[in-house]
């Protein structure tokens, strides 16, 4: 229980920084698109937030010398609270950039039935361990709609993650921590289903693959509009992936209960 409100306070702190920081890129790019004669079509804040759990998360490190294991059984399956932050630029119908903070962080007690190898420290089977695990991610990423006819839009583009990684083990005075900071291409794909002038069914996703590793982030959400610029979504999203080389294995798979509150200047 004490956990659980820890890490609601803990994306509280979260939201509050993300939010300083979007509203000031997002002024930059409206002001910027103003002053070289861009034609604002709409800028919107979302909040997206709710309940998100593992059903794995397999760890190794160094990939190539570290004992496998499962994160779960440290941190739990449980459900623990998120919240994430988009900011929307629609330069005109048809072109859109979209800022993304979707901070994501963990922590738990256990044990492990077996002994590990982990960032050159030995941790006992049988004996409680410390672990936090952190994956935050924040993505820049362009959207081109190429379709919008009757009920149906679909629209493509590309997005940079930038990803800020990190997992901590602690035992008695045994303490290892493995941090990673990098950046990844992905593709992304948008599709909308009108189903009503309020509602709309949305897929929004974005994904990449390569030998060393793969990530894919999909939603599929029902949106309502609220009335006066405020649209509300409840719906589910997934997340799958990870990396596979010499330095670190991790592959995780997370599924979030979300609901979303979005404003449409």
């Amino acid at each position: 229980m004490f956990g659980h409100t820890r890490q609601w306070l803990r994306a509280g702190l979260d939201l509050h920084t993300i939010c300083q920081q979007t509203a000031r890129i997002m002024s930059v790019l409206f002001v910027g698109g103003l002053s070289t004669g861009a034609y604002a079509q709409g800028l919107d804040f979302r909040v997206e937030t709710g309940g998100v759990t593992f059903s794995k998360n397999d760890v190794s490190i160094p990939g190539d010398t570290g004992t496998r294991f499962d994160m779960t059984d440290l941190t739990g399956r449980s459900a623990t609270p998120y919240l994430r932050l988009y900011g929307t630029y629609q330069f005109n119908p048809q072109h859109a950039v979209r800022l993304t903070f979707a901070p994501l962080s963990i922590d738990g007690r256990g044990t492990l039935s077996k002994s590990i190898q982990f960032q050159d420290q030995r941790f006992a089977d049988g004996q409680a361990i410390d672990a936090d695990y952190q994956f935050n991610t924040y993505r820049a990423t362009y959207r081109w709609t190429f379709y919008d006819h009757g009920p149906w839009q679909w629209g493509v583009g590309a997005a940079a993650l930038v990803r800020d990684a990190e997992i901590t083990l602690a035992q008695g005075e045994t303490k290892a921590t493995k941090s990673n900071v990098g950046v990844v291409p992905l593709l992304h794909g948008y599709g909308q289903y009108r189903l009503s002038d309020r509602a709309a069914l949305i897929l929004d996703v974005e994904g990449a693959w390569s030998p060393m590793g793969r990530a894919v982030d999909a939603a599929l959400m029902l949106e309502y509009h609220l009335g006066d610029g405020w649209y509300g979504a409840l719906g589910y999203r997934t997340l799958e992936g990870g990396a596979d080389n010499d330095e670190v294995y991790n592959f995780s798979w997370l599924h979030y209960g979300l609901a979303s509150l979005r404003y449409r200047f």
